[in-house]
């Protein structure tokens, strides 16, 4: 992604985070209640991070380079995992009648980690594990059964 940010060699902090944090919302749907980057001199080329959390408090990392004159190019550190997506894709193929709970609608998470939803199907509770495989989004699934 490219924003702008004001000015030849100082990166307008503020400027920066709120077009990233737009940026997340439109492409990934991930919404940042937070995000700082830090104001100092870059020269294009040079690169920083910038941090912040979701408004579910997860913790979000921004990887962010100088590309010259205020532009920046931007990447997410991980991929979103969208909880609508596992109950559109996944749910189907294990059968009817199960309820998906995550811990967040939508989750980052770095490529070939796991992270778990409960499934309900018949007041019985089991586990839903979920990964992204690559960086495609492609992902990968088991259940874990109590």
């Amino acid at each position: 992604m490219l924003v702008l940010a004001c000015g030849d060699d100082r990166i307008d902090a503020t400027k920066a985070a709120a077009s990233i944090k737009a940026g997340l919302a439109t492409h990934d749907d991930v919404q940042l209640a937070t995000l700082t980057c830090p104001s100092q001199p870059y020269k294009p080329g040079d690169t920083f991070t910038c941090t912040g959390a979701t408004v579910d408090q997860q913790p979000v990392t921004i990887d962010v380079t100088q590309r010259g004159s205020g532009n920046l190019e931007w990447a997410l550190e991980g991929i979103p995992i969208h909880a609508a997506k596992i109950r559109s894709e996944i749910l189907p193929k294990l059968g009817s009648g199960y309820a998906l709970e995550c811990p967040h609608e939508v989750t980052v998470v770095a490529v070939g980690v796991w992270t778990r939803c409960a499934i309900k199907k018949d007041g019985q509770t089991s586990h839903l594990d979920v990964k992204i495989d690559d960086l495609q989004g492609n992902e990968s699934y088991k259940v874990e059964q109590p």
